[in-house]
């Protein structure tokens, strides 16, 4: 297997710290878009702005160059890609067939958390994410509706939310990108904690490690799942996504796997 690399953008995006966080623990190696060797056997695997960020090359080109999309990008757009870019990766089902792109599922690790904590219930649920205006109503509902934590933290404070919330629920940041959201499974399964998503258009792999509700029935189905009696049946769904993606299906083996 040829070496493997992650490119990194040099202007620092703080969302993709997950990104670099995993390959960094699966023990792959990183460079910046300018320093890609095009002549080299290595493979080089970027996210959506590390792909906007590739130099147009000068040499011929040998390395295998992978986009692996974790945004939810028109195909339309994608003329915006470096035409170096040999393959594309996409972390959600649906997308990668109607797109005619590899389904490859964003794995993680049980050292995701950089501060461990002990569990508590301070909050019943957490969003962790910007607040979109498709968001925003149910947002408004579930904040009156729950004990919510703050919608928007980093490091120390977002694990801290992450260990004290009994439930992490992520809603589609557009109306029309209902997708799978691959680092927040991965963040899920490894600070194991709940996930209660809006529905998509394919929830493979995550039909049974994950909890899934409609826009209409969202608030209904969080507080059915919150009731005391379901404790044991949202273990079983920590457990399973846990086992899925810190075990089975780790950031490494699914890169290591699909290169």
């Amino acid at each position: 297997m040829s070496k493997i690399l992650f490119v990194k953008t040099r202007h620092h995006y703080k969302p993709y710290d997950d990104f670099y966080r995993l390959a960094g623990l699966a023990k792959f190696g990183f460079c910046y878009e300018d320093e890609i060797e095009y002549e080299s056997d290595r493979t080089y695997i970027c996210n959506h702005f590390a792909a906007l960020g590739l130099n147009p090359r000068k040499t011929a080109q040998n390395a295998q160059i992978i986009l692996w999309q974790t945004e939810h990008v028109p195909l339309e757009d994608y003329v915006a890609y470096s035409p170096d870019i040999t393959r594309f990766w996409h972390m959600d089902a649906a997308i990668a067939e109607r797109y005619g792109h590899q389904h490859v599922v964003v794995g993680s690790h049980p050292d995701l958390p950089k501060w461990k904590m002990n569990h508590s219930e301070t909050y019943d649920i957490c969003m962790l994410s910007y607040i979109s205006p498709n968001r925003e109503r149910l947002n408004q509902e579930l904040r009156q509706r729950f004990n919510l934590a703050p919608s928007s933290a980093w490091d120390m404070e977002r694990d801290r939310i992450l260990y004290s919330s009994r439930m992490k629920v992520h809603i589609h940041q557009h109306n029309n990108s209902k997708i799978v959201p691959g680092f927040r499974m991965a963040i899920a399964a490894a600070y194991r904690i709940p996930i209660m998503l809006e529905d998509v258009y394919n929830r493979h792999p995550f039909e049974l490690s994950a909890l899934w509700a409609y826009r209409h029935n969202f608030i209904t189905i969080v507080d059915h799942w919150l009731k005391p009696h379901n404790r044991g049946w949202i273990t079983d769904y920590v457990d399973r996504l846990y086992q899925q993606l810190c075990v089975d299906d780790t950031f490494k083996r699914v890169v290591e796997r699909n290169v």
